[in-house]
């Protein structure tokens, strides 16, 4: 079990006997050492077999979550399982997004395997081709629903599959004003009086193609994004670059390719490694201490030199990813982290 009541272990089931449609859900609990290995992004077989075991349970596809988050904007390499590839690289991008998020990681407490409910899908966005629903997220406190809005805003949207895709927003959006009154009267309000003595919380909805408004997602509500002009919202703001430019899908993937195109190429013989791309040359100290969390691996984290002093094959290839992240930031005058976390939570 977790403190963190924006776990899915702490509010679903508060709410999972409600009449109000949901997916169907199934646990995949772990030990105390599986719980160690998944938070160091190691997925244990016994891991896959049980989160194996739950799917059988299920018609594919289905998706599958951590209890904080599902990576979803890589959907159909992490949340989305359909069988046609390996279950345990599901599994991996799944617990790897959670870990990456927040700046220093959401802590992987169980996994949850959940029934796919078809969506009103206007489009597809982001690395992973995931579908783009309407949805709308409402705040909660005190038994009271205190305002709503629509969860996917024009400055989210990354790499859309069509052009006309504001158009497109928009006008469904537009079309689905006249529904909101009634899910605010009567789905939300059931959940804001189940959680009345209980704080400040989000509560996601999403259309379904077959009409029903999906109760899909909660959080809490200092925790989840909120528009900046609304009067209830709590969020604290860290703007540490008032003047950069909002991140671009294309700018991870620049990451993500600078990063895929190190190879490594093992001479036989002299056990040598060359580098297609590495970048400028760094300061080993530098680049460490700069990469990713700012901090540098302690001693026992890295690999041990060889007797002639050499640098590691594993200590090169650190040192070069590094270089061009830290390269990215300083040409971008951007935080790699932070808008990493913003794509993650589609802000």
């Amino acid at each position: 079990m977790t403190d963190d009541k924006s776990s899915m272990l702490y509010w679903h089931p508060k709410i999972k006997d409600l009449r109000i449609p949901q997916p169907r859900t199934e646990t995949v609990l772990l030990d105390g050492k599986e719980m160690v290995d998944v938070n160091t992004e190691k997925i244990p077989q016994s891991v896959v077999e049980k989160v194996r075991k739950v799917v059988e349970k299920f018609n594919l596809p289905v998706f599958i979550r951590a209890d904080q988050a599902s990576g979803k904007h890589f959907w159909k390499m992490s949340c989305y399982f359909d069988g046609s590839d390996e279950l345990e690289k599901h599994i991996y991008e799944v617990v790897s997004a959670n870990l990456c998020a927040d700046i220093i990681g959401l802590p992987v407490c169980a996994l949850f395997v959940r029934e796919f409910i078809p969506m009103d899908t206007m489009f597809t966005a982001f690395y992973g081709d995931m579908p783009v629903n309407p949805e709308i997220r409402f705040f909660i406190e005190n038994g009271k629903v205190l305002c709503w809005h629509w969860y996917w805003i024009e400055e989210a949207i990354r790499n859309p599959s069509i052009e006309n895709w504001k158009e497109t927003i928009k006008k469904r959006q537009d079309d689905l004003l006249y529904e909101v009154d009634a899910l605010t009267k009567l789905s939300a309000t059931e959940v804001a009086h189940i959680f009345r003595d209980d704080g400040f919380w989000s509560v996601d909805f999403c259309k379904a193609k077959d009409g029903r408004w999906i109760l899909i997602d909660m959080a809490e509500g200092e925790k989840s994004w909120h528009p900046e002009d609304c009067k209830f919202n709590r969020t604290p703001k860290i703007d540490l670059f008032p003047n950069a430019k909002p991140v671009t899908e294309a700018d991870f993937i620049m990451i993500k390719e600078a990063e895929a195109s190190v190879a490594l190429d093992h001479d036989e013989k002299n056990q040598t490694i060359s580098f297609e791309s590495a970048g400028s040359e760094k300061d080993e100290t530098d680049s460490k201490t700069s990469c990713l969390n700012n901090e540098k691996p302690q001693k026992s984290d890295m690999p041990s030199e060889n007797p002639a002093g050499d640098k590691t094959k594993e200590e090169e290839l650190w040192n070069t990813i590094c270089g061009s992240i830290d390269e990215w930031q300083k040409s971008t005058g951007r935080n790699f982290i932070e808008d990493y976390e913003n794509m993650m939570r589609g802000n």
